[in-house]
């Protein structure tokens, strides 16, 4: 952000050095527009400041809203999987292991952390080839 900031320093340095008087129209658009930019430029800093705060925020929620389920329901029937992408936490009911078609992703950053190793897809593979098999094994020659 501090990029931008300077970038519209740079451009006001610029304009000046050109010495457009500001009376002409040409001096008095590239004025405005400077402004604009700069007024924008603070615009989006705010907004960045902001969004940190309210990131700091949520997660301290987060942290406070686990530990209450942690005393509420207690730790029993849950197991943590750390996400090998980001780091992130994900807790997960521990029964949910036994779904024959469970795909666990991180909410975080979307990446599969664990898949259920009952469907084989190399196994599903080998089926279809010996069916294409034997069907071609069967076609006219």
């Amino acid at each position: 952000m501090e990029d931008l900031k300077a970038r519209v320093a740079y451009l006001r340095g610029l304009a000046e050095g050109m010495k457009l008087e500001s009376s002409s129209p040409n001096g008095k658009l590239l004025h405005e527009v400077i402004t604009v930019l700069d007024q924008v430029a603070d615009a989006i800093s705010e907004l960045n400041d902001t969004a940190d705060d309210i990131d700091e925020y949520l997660e301290k929620l987060d942290d406070d809203l686990r530990e209450l389920e942690e005393e509420v329901y207690g730790e029993e029937g849950v197991i943590e999987v750390t996400c090998p992408h980001c780091g992130e936490t994900v807790c997960v009911d521990e029964d949910l292991d036994e779904d024959e078609n469970l795909e666990l992703r991180c909410p975080n950053c979307g990446e599969l952390i664990y898949e259920n190793d009952s469907y084989d897809a190399d196994e599903d593979a080998d089926t279809i080839d010996n069916k294409r098999e034997d069907t071609e094994g069967n076609g006219d020659d």
